[in-house]
């Protein structure tokens, strides 16, 4: 990801820079002691970045702003940094972007530098013409409270001085970027220890970033495709088949399974401006209880059986990378039967021992015995 910013939860408990976790041996920075570092190296990482300009307003953003428009807060301070300050070249960087539109597929991933990176993430979608007057005004204060933090408060004041023009200049970026965040930025979830829940582990808020080339992907209430998030990255992995040449749905947390097909209407509406008419919305697919069955005998049982359910939930995985060679050859075979309660069972199930194999795991259960959690 370009940028990312650790759930409030977590803050004292993960690195502020790397994300990972660091149970009891944090560091904070020694300015605005509440970012939190798990070595010196992501210290001075992190302030080599974003944190310099960051640092003294930090207190300020967290109370003010919301998760997302945090990161946005931070995307701007990362892109102002990775300029060495010049914002009149961080200026016509932008107009010259803005004119091209760069997709990130223009890029070799492997070799791309931070501008470049900053370039993919300028051309993100922002709706523009679509947001509510609400909406709009929302973000203008946003962007307001963090222009005049960043002037008011930081070295930024200084380097714009009297020139209103720089000033105007990061005014606006504030605000594209505030356009963007709801829009683009997703939440990475973790595997945290849940001894008292059903599973060991459950899938929580990790941090929320924004991923330039996983945002190109379109919505289905009806995904082929889920995200996994694992310790540094994170990947797309195929739930359902895809014939040669389709396209990847990925899915923006209305799943047909969970809502009916106008709760989903709305919910889409409301936080991405489009009326939905992929395939679970079309054919009006019902939620997953009252999904028909349509397999006879055990055939489902005969690859997820209660036994292997029960080493899942025990977080077993060994028994997760067994048995999913025999879930995708499940879904391959029937897929003519979707939708129906077996499929969409077999694609959680999916789901499920990703996670459990890939995901980055909570250490809280090394320390269930000396403390309480």
């Amino acid at each position: 990801p370009h940028s990312t910013v650790l759930d409030e939860e977590l803050r004292y408990l993960h690195c502020d820079y790397c994300n990972q976790e660091a149970f009891l041996s944090l560091i904070p920075c020694k300015q605005c002691s509440i970012t939190m570092f798990c070595s010196n190296a992501c210290y001075q990482s992190a302030l080599d970045s974003y944190h310099r300009l960051e640092c003294p307003v930090t207190k300020d953003i967290r109370l003010l702003f919301p998760n997302v428009m945090v990161l946005a807060f931070r995307t701007l301070a990362k892109t102002i940094t990775s300029f060495n300050n010049n914002l009149e070249e961080l200026k016509l960087f932008t107009e010259c972007v803005e004119q091209t539109s760069p997709s990130p597929f223009d890029y070799d991933w492997t070799t791309i530098g931070a501008k470049d990176v900053y370039a993919t993430i300028h051309s993100m979608s922002t709706l523009q013409g679509k947001h509510t007057a609400i909406d709009l005004l929302q973000h203008a204060v946003y962007a307001i409270v963090m222009s005049e933090l960043l002037f008011g408060k930081t070295l930024l004041g200084e380097l714009c001085g009297t020139n209103e023009a720089h000033r105007d200049f990061i005014r606006v970026l504030a605000l594209h970027l505030c356009h963007i965040a709801p829009v683009n930025f997703r939440t990475q979830d973790y595997m945290d220890y849940t001894p008292k829940g059903r599973e060991q582990f459950g899938a929580k808020s990790h941090f929320t970033a924004s991923y330039p080339i996983m945002s190109l992907m379109n919505h289905s209430c009806a995904p082929n495709v889920d995200r996994i998030d694992m310790p540094s990255s994170r990947a797309i992995v195929v739930i359902r088949p895809i014939k040669k040449g389709g396209q990847l749905f990925d899915n923006y947390g209305m799943h047909y399974c969970f809502a009916k097909r106008d709760e989903r209407q709305t919910e889409l509406m409301d936080l991405y401006y489009f009326e939905c008419k992929c395939e679970a919305c079309v054919r009006n697919y019902t939620i997953y209880r009252l999904l028909p069955t349509k397999l006879r005998g055990g055939s489902f049982a005969s690859v997820m059986s209660p036994e292997i359910d029960e080493k899942l939930t025990r977080h077993d995985k060994r028994a997760a990378a067994a048995v999913l060679p025999a879930c995708y050859k499940f879904l391959e075979k029937l897929d003519h039967l979707y939708p129906c309660l077996e499929l969409s069972a077999m694609q959680l199930s999916v789901q499920r021992c990703f996670q459990m194999l890939y995901s980055l795991e909570s250490g809280k259960e090394k320390y269930k015995d000396i403390c309480l959690i």
